[in-house]
């Protein structure tokens, strides 16, 4: 599940992005914004959610 998250992660928000890949989680960042997605099987996939 890719989150978009505009502040920090909470505790589900994390297990719900490593429900993916199950030991780590691909990000991707929009640092003029201030959002990061996460949770996706590429990081493409979290791009592509920006």
């Amino acid at each position: 599940m890719i989150h978009l998250l505009h502040s920090r992660a909470t505790k589900k928000q994390v297990d719900e992005m490593l429900e993916t890949l199950g030991v780590y989680i691909k990000l991707a960042v929009d640092i003029k914004r201030s959002i990061l997605a996460g949770g996706g099987a590429l990081h493409a996939d979290c791009e592509a959610a920006l």
